[in-house]
């Protein structure tokens, strides 16, 4: 995620949740299962690929679960539909 940063330090969430979205959606398109490898980092001197924070069972970034969501909303949508 390191090229996911702008100009400072500061993670850029924006372009994570469109990366995700655009990654997810393509693999679900071509049948592709994926999962979400997340270290739980978000510290200074980290890889910091922590999007899930395990303690509290919560997401770190409400925009990037919303896309990764999305992508499988519409499958349950069409499942339901069908």
């Amino acid at each position: 995620f390191k090229t996911l940063k702008d100009n400072s330090t500061k993670f850029n969430t924006v372009e994570v949740a469109k990366w995700a979205g655009y990654f997810l959606g393509k693999a679900k398109e071509y049948g592709i299962p994926c999962i979400i490898w997340d270290n739980n980092e978000r510290l200074p001197g980290t890889i910091p690929f922590g999007i899930f924070n395990r303690d509290e069972l919560s997401w770190k970034f409400d925009d990037v679960r919303q896309a990764i969501m999305k992508v499988y909303e519409e499958e349950n949508t069409d499942e339901k539909n069908s």
